[in-house]
């Protein structure tokens, strides 16, 4: 007759035995993390989760939990967030959400680094020229955390794709140059019922905001009278802060925290200074 052992017994005890006390918090360093993932035969994303259902945090998250708690923390963890674009914009939406830690992050991109987007994209290094952006943007955020699952397609998606590829996504967000596109998965999202969080760059400025279900401001601001063919700037600040911008508010969503721009337009110049919330409805 053969031993039976107890894995429970053995997994209660590696925890008590490894989780120390930081700020009144039990926390778990990222190494113990990753043998209490293969002691349980999960992945990291789920061991993190079966963690914080134990009130202990997983290190990693810790200056992020000062303001949105464990509770916070696990929504992150258990979100689903899809992200259009792996350039100047979507990279750093990329990088902040994996150090947020989103659980799950979809991208989308087709195209490749050139020479031009080293000024701003923070994928795009010297030895990456001629890579697959998507994918690039991926590999980091698996070296950022390995608790959050990331998938990636070197595609640039079409109308027709948008509902399957963002049908189980809690929120998706916009790193996309093309106004039609835009449109187009803003009609998408409002059809599945899901935000979108709009985000676009030029010099200067920048501007944020997020289409709900029952309110899609981006048909109005986009309309023909409403834009032109001017070829903007892009530097690097301004990118970074529209990315920073747009997770806030993802943070906000996800979290059920602040005031979400539903329906509202944030307009911030830091060359001027100007900083406007635009109130938008649709016509």
């Amino acid at each position: 007759m053969g031993i039976i052992v107890d894995n429970s017994n053995m997994e209660e005890n590696y925890i008590n035995k490894s989780k120390i006390i930081i700020e009144g918090k039990y926390v778990l360093r990222i190494k113990n993390v990753h043998e209490l993932s293969e002691m349980l035969n999960k992945s990291i994303r789920q061991t993190e989760l079966y963690l914080l259902e134990q009130n202990i945090l997983p290190y990693r998250y810790i200056g992020t939990a000062r303001f949105i708690g464990l509770s916070g923390i696990e929504k992150l963890l258990k979100s689903r967030v899809a992200i259009i674009g792996c350039g100047g914009v979507g990279g750093y939406i990329g990088e902040l959400c994996a150090r947020l830690g989103v659980g799950e992050i979809l991208l989308f991109d087709g195209d490749v680094f050139e020479e031009s987007n080293i000024n701003r994209q923070i994928g795009c290094l010297e030895k990456n020229i001629g890579k697959h952006k998507a994918e690039i943007i991926a590999d980091r955020i698996k070296d950022i955390n390995s608790a959050t699952e990331v998938s990636y397609k070197n595609i640039f998606l079409h109308n027709d794709q948008f509902i399957e590829e963002f049908s189980n996504s809690d929120i998706v967000i916009d790193a996309v140059d093309n106004i039609q596109d835009r449109l187009d998965i803003a009609k998408a999202c409002m059809e599945l019922m899901i935000p979108f969080i709009h985000g676009s760059i030029g010099n200067s400025s920048v501007h944020v905001g997020v289409a709900t279900p029952d309110n899609n401001f981006l048909e109005e601001i986009y309309s023909h009278k409403h834009t032109n063919n001017m070829l903007l700037g892009n530097p690097a600040p301004t990118a970074i802060l529209c990315a920073a911008l747009q997770v806030c508010e993802l943070v906000k969503i996800i979290c059920g925290i602040g005031d979400v721009l539903s329906g509202s337009l944030l307009h911030y110049n830091w060359l001027s200074n100007d900083l406007v919330t635009f109130d938008i409805t649709n016509k």
